[in-house]
């Protein structure tokens, strides 16, 4: 697996995530001086959260990366331990969608790729925990990638989405709204109830690997 941004050097990656850190920065103070000099007091207020959610994967992903508290299991799907043994699966982050997804791809090459690194990454997770004997540990994460149908056909559990959930989702909705259009090729405002949380043990997974992986290699043949 090679995924642009972190086959470049430290030094590299530090400069993109400056040029980031710097382009969000100005944009903050272009609207802040906006806002003043329009009495619109609470622009640059409103504004801020939402540049921060958007320039958030450039900055902490690398770091949660290199500390281990996230795990590439392929180009657009990560993983991170989270508390009570739970596996928490994360789709592509904004970092990975401007970074993996090539600008020339039509709106259907798009949604290939990312469900078909989705389904690599599921694959590689449950080798991962065949090799560990691991089979009852608990996965969970939010999907807009995926149907209820198709998450379903794939050993998940489609779960109500608990407060924390919700509230999160819409705090990360611009970040949601960008990372969405490059998925799309498209401007594309996500639709908050097609957001899904699927839960599944390994075993179960691994019951459905058979399923898992002609899905994959179906889309890989189209």
């Amino acid at each position: 697996m090679k995924h642009p941004f972190y086959q470049k050097t430290k030094k590299e990656q530090r400069n993109v995530q400056i040029k980031v850190g710097l382009l969000a920065l100005t944009i903050i103070i272009i609207f802040s001086v906006i806002g003043f000099v329009a009495n619109l007091y609470l622009l640059p207020a409103l504004l801020f959260p939402i540049v921060i959610t958007i320039i958030a994967p450039f900055l902490d992903v690398p770091v949660m990366v290199e500390k281990g508290k996230l795990t590439y299991q392929s180009l657009l799907l990560l993983t991170e331990n989270g508390q009570d043994g739970i596996i928490k699966l994360h789709g592509g982050t904004l970092l990975d969608y401007v970074y993996v997804i090539d600008s020339n791809w039509n709106a259907q090459q798009r949604k290939q790729f990312i469900i078909k690194e989705f389904l690599n990454g599921l694959i590689n997770l449950i080798d991962e925990q065949k090799e560990k004997k691991d089979l009852d540990i608990k996965i969970k994460g939010t999907s807009y990638i995926l149907n209820e149908r198709t998450a379903e056909k794939l050993g998940f559990k489609v779960v109500k989405k608990d407060f924390l959930q919700q509230a999160i989702l819409i705090f990360n909705y611009f970040n949601l709204l960008v990372t969405n259009s490059i998925g799309k090729g498209r401007l594309s405002f996500p639709v908050m109830k097609q957001i899904i949380t699927i839960e599944a043990n390994i075993s179960t997974l691994l019951a459905k690997e058979y399923e898992i992986r002609a899905l994959k290699n179906k889309i890989e043949n189209d």
